[in-house]
């Protein structure tokens, strides 16, 4: 969750986003049920608060987050600070 902050250097500038929602990633964590629920719920409105600014959001529900990045061609991303 720590990406989820408008003050993430990998946003400035960006008018498009894609944010991943790795089904893998979320099995492989060894996350309460809770937080796991607090982790998407983060993951959805802060997707919500980029769309209010002005920010083209692809949300993308998949196993492979490798392949959806591929696909994005050129993507920008901050180093994750925790699992």
């Amino acid at each position: 969750m720590d990406q989820l902050s408008h003050a993430n250097p990998a946003l400035e500038g960006a008018d498009r986003v894609l944010m991943v929602k790795s089904r893998a990633a979320l099995a492989r964590l060894r996350y309460h049920r809770r937080r796991r629920h607090l982790v998407l719920s983060a993951m959805r409105h802060f997707a919500a608060e980029l769309r209010e600014r002005g920010v083209e959001v692809d949300y993308v529900v998949s196993d492979d987050k490798r392949s959806v990045v591929a696909r994005h061609g050129d993507v920008v991303a901050a180093q994750p600070n925790d699992g």
